[in-house]
């Protein structure tokens, strides 16, 4: 594994949110200033543990005396000395300091570094590395920066990594973490820039690992998130995944259940004024046209699979809706309904037919 997700919780976060499946690592709010304790930090620390997941703590700075912050931080963390990497965060919320004395961050990792052989890793954003060009010879950079996602004014998702860096990390020649996101407040998550192996090598280190790629998604990533709906329909899919659209919308199709495009068909009326994600009463039957196989579901797309329909079989339907690039049927069954896609859609215009209506 190259690179890998980190969480940064604190205690406006779970317990559990310190163990989350998809990350690899988890740095946790240990303390502020010299009066603040987090009171979840153990759980969340023995949660992370007992996952497999690499650990970390950080204080965040309150712009008091540097050293007496340093000797809190650590003096409620001793247990954990050697076992995880520390990290001093600094930022100008809570922070008398933050702007005004460009040595603060230097004494507090000096004097961390005399009472545990560690240095910390750096967490801010462009204008604090500048500030703290002083430590970037004996502290990595965990880089703070958001960028909006593709077509929005919004983060991208929690798990979603930007295909670009569009910051300046000077003077760091580079990043070690980057928090590209809290997903609009609610969750904050970074993605390394060392192998996971490195995570040790590094607890007590004055270098930043060598960097390596952000990773690429895989075809079947993608179509998993086209599914979801993170991409949009028609010309803003297409202008989302470039060159990759063709053979992610042949995996789309695929994990869909539409092996291959049937012949046009005499269509369903077309609809004029229509909402996606909206439900219209119609009554009807579908059948499956030649060399299909399509997953009857208990919801759009992405449900349970309910039944393997194959060429030939005929769904009755009362109502269909577009959901995600898709045009959708509903069918009323004993325990709730049931939903199968019927073929391809652009906003509210069906594209394609993947079988016959009546």
């Amino acid at each position: 594994m190259t690179n890998f997700f980190v969480a940064d919780v604190s205690s406006h976060d779970t317990i559990d949110a310190a163990a989350l499946p998809q990350i690899g690592a988890v740095i946790i709010k240990a303390t502020q200033g010299t009066t603040y304790v987090n009171p979840k930090c153990n759980g969340q620390y023995a949660a992370a543990k007992a996952a497999g997941k690499k650990l970390g703590l950080y204080h965040y700075a309150s712009g008091g005396d540097p050293v007496a912050e340093a000797n809190y931080f650590i003096s409620n963390i001793k247990n954990y000395v050697g076992e995880a990497l520390l990290a001093i965060d600094w930022e100008g919320y809570q922070n008398a300091a933050y702007g005004k004395n460009a040595n603060w961050v230097k004494q507090f990792v000096t004097r961390v570094h005399e009472l545990t052989g560690q240095w910390c890793l750096l967490y801010t954003g462009a204008d604090g590395a500048r500030e703290c060009a002083n430590v970037k010879d004996l502290c990595g950079l965990w880089f703070a920066g958001y960028p909006y996602y593709p077509g929005t004014k919004k983060m991208y998702p929690t798990f979603t990594v930007p295909t670009k860096f569009p910051y300046s990390t000077a003077p760091w020649p580079t990043y070690t973490l980057w928090q590209f996101t809290s997903s609009d407040g609610t969750k904050d998550m970074s993605i390394s820039n060392m192998p996971l192996e490195s995570w040790e090598k590094f607890i007590g280190k004055a270098i930043a690992p060598v960097p390596s790629p952000v990773p690429t998604k895989t075809v079947a990533q993608l179509a998993a998130e086209v599914i979801s709906g993170k991409y949009g329909s028609g010309n803003a899919r297409k202008a989302a995944l470039g060159s990759q659209y063709a053979a992610v919308q042949a995996e789309v199709n695929r994990q869909l259940g539409a092996t291959s495009k049937p012949a046009a068909s005499k269509p369903a009326p077309a609809p004029t004024g229509k909402k996606a994600g909206v439900w219209y009463a119609q009554n009807g039957t579908f059948t499956l046209g030649a060399n299909q196989q399509i997953w009857l579901r208990s919801a759009p797309l992405t449900g349970q699979k309910i039944a393997l329909m194959h060429s030939g079989h005929e769904i009755k339907y009362n109502a269909y809706g577009y959901f995600n690039g898709y045009v959708v049927i509903r069918q009323k069954r004993a325990t709730g309904y049931g939903y199968i896609a019927t073929g391809t859609a652009s906003g509210t215009k069906r594209t394609s037919y993947w079988g016959n209506f009546k």
